[in-house]
């Protein structure tokens, strides 16, 4: 089994529309759990290109998910 900096290092590889394939996949799998629109997505990744916000480190993304 991969780690998700494994995982995380393959999908940047992957073309653009495989990507965007694989996000549809995860969205549909959430099911209900998946409450967010392409807008918000669209808008939060621009945030986040533009400065606006700061992302994350991983370490701190588990922290935040109860799993530091």
């Amino acid at each position: 089994m991969s780690t998700v900096p494994e995982i995380s290092a393959a999908l940047r590889r992957l073309p653009t529309d495989e990507k965007w394939s694989l996000l549809h996949e995860f969205a549909d799998e959430l099911g209900s759990e998946w409450d967010s629109s392409d807008e918000e997505a669209i808008q939060r990744l621009d945030d986040l290109k533009s400065g606006r916000v700061q992302g994350l480190s991983e370490e701190e993304f588990w922290k935040a998910c109860g799993r530091s």
